[in-house]
């Protein structure tokens, strides 16, 4: 004998809301001895009730629970960069921030632990200066990425997984401050020998980082260079 059915439906509904979040299809023929085809594609990971109808009513035992894990491999363009630390460093600061690896369907894939993202910096020449250090697996799902600034420049940020962008790179706008001048970096630059008593002299000092970047802003140098003159 065949059964008709006139009004099915296959849904996935949040456990707390009890919304739908997903629709499948049961296909309107018979497989054999009354059974009918269910076709069902779920992209959002987690837990889930589904819920199985015939003519607005639930076959046995529905709802049923399922758990939808992410899919197996990360998918570059749908991973994520966040928590980024600032976009305003002076040299010696250290530019911190989280990659999320994702699934193609932007699922946290929470066990990934072994995703290689390359992290590479770019000057104002749009050339690669720096490769970071290869960010860590939180073994969450997420990578730990720390570099530290020793150029003071503007910076271009590129996060990429297998060659690939992740979402949002490249990322532009960081910029990086001289640090503090320092007495053991600085220089004197200008310098004259013999002097003779009763003229002024100027001398130039060069101040810099410790990393000889060179500074340049007022609140970069310090507020006093003294000076004396030491018989020898």
């Amino acid at each position: 004998m065949t059964t008709a059915v006139t009004d099915s439906k296959l849904e996935f509904r949040d456990l707390v809301t009890n919304e739908t979040v997903h629709i499948g299809t049961i296909d309107d023929h018979i497989l054999g001895d009354g059974a009918f085809h269910l076709t069902f594609t779920p992209t959002l990971s987690g837990n889930f009730d589904l819920h199985i109808m015939f003519n607005g009513l639930h076959v046995d035992n529905s709802p049923y629970r399922v758990s939808v894990q992410p899919a197996l491999a990360t998918h570059a363009p749908s991973s994520t960069i966040v928590n980024i630390n600032s976009m305003v460093h002076s040299t010696g600061e250290y530019l911190r921030f989280i990659i999320e690896s994702r699934d193609q369907f932007s699922n946290l894939r929470k066990t990934s632990i072994e995703d290689v993202y390359v992290v590479t910096l770019e000057g104002e020449t749009n050339q690669v200066i720096y490769t970071a250090p290869t960010p860590v697996a939180n073994k969450n799902g997420t990578y730990s990425a720390s570099f530290m600034f020793t150029i003071a420049q503007n910076y271009i940020v590129n996060v990429k997984l297998n060659g690939l962008h992740v979402k949002d790179s490249p990322v532009e706008g960081f910029k990086v401050k001289v640090g503090k001048a320092q007495a053991r970096w600085s220089e004197l630059v200008s310098h004259k020998s013999p002097l003779i008593a009763g003229y002024n002299y100027t001398f130039k000092v060069q101040a810099k980082d410790i990393f000889e970047n060179v500074a340049v802003a007022p609140n970069d140098i310090p507020e006093l260079f003294s000076y004396e003159l030491i018989g020898v």
